[in-house]
């Protein structure tokens, strides 16, 4: 990710400039259009205009996969007993749809409390999920079943 080590100020000079643009731009958490009917988000950051840059999607995508690990860990019964393939799986699957989309699935929770993995994938398959994102689904569902990940403990 990128700093402001590289721009040639002193830091109180930084601390000047980053505080002033704060004061002066504001914080909005979503988009919205600004006065040029540019869509903007954050401290006036033109999405518009400048897309998005891979070092913020990969910070964004970090924040959630951890956010996903920690709703898991608190809401979904055993997911700590769960081997680390699965947990990935599981992530994945709050990662795409949230907590509240994955606590759906009541009858894969049931399964994977009784450790019945042959049903947990079928109910990963047999849902809204599993037929709108057929390809993710199906490797997903594979490979909880197996309990394996390719490249992940040799799996």
């Amino acid at each position: 990710m990128t700093s402001l080590d590289d721009v040639k100020l002193s830091a109180q000079a930084k601390t000047y400039l980053v505080n002033s643009i704060n004061d002066h731009e504001g914080f909005q958490k979503f988009m919205y259009l600004d006065s040029e009917g540019h869509w903007t988000i954050g401290y006036g950051y033109n999405l518009s205009a400048n897309g998005i840059p891979r070092e913020v999607a990969a910070l964004l995508r970090d924040i959630k996969v951890e956010e996903a690990y920690f709703d898991l860990c608190k809401n979904f019964p055993g997911f700590l007993q769960l081997s680390e393939q699965r947990q990935i799986i599981l992530i994945e699957m709050v990662y795409q749809m949230g907590i509240t989309g994955v606590l759906k699935f009541t009858k894969f929770i049931k399964a994977c409390v009784s450790r019945n993995y042959i049903e947990a994938r079928k109910e990963m398959l047999d849902s809204d999920w599993g037929r709108k994102y057929t390809a993710r689904a199906n490797v997903l569902a594979h490979h909880f079943e197996i309990d394996s990940f390719p490249g992940l403990n040799g799996g």
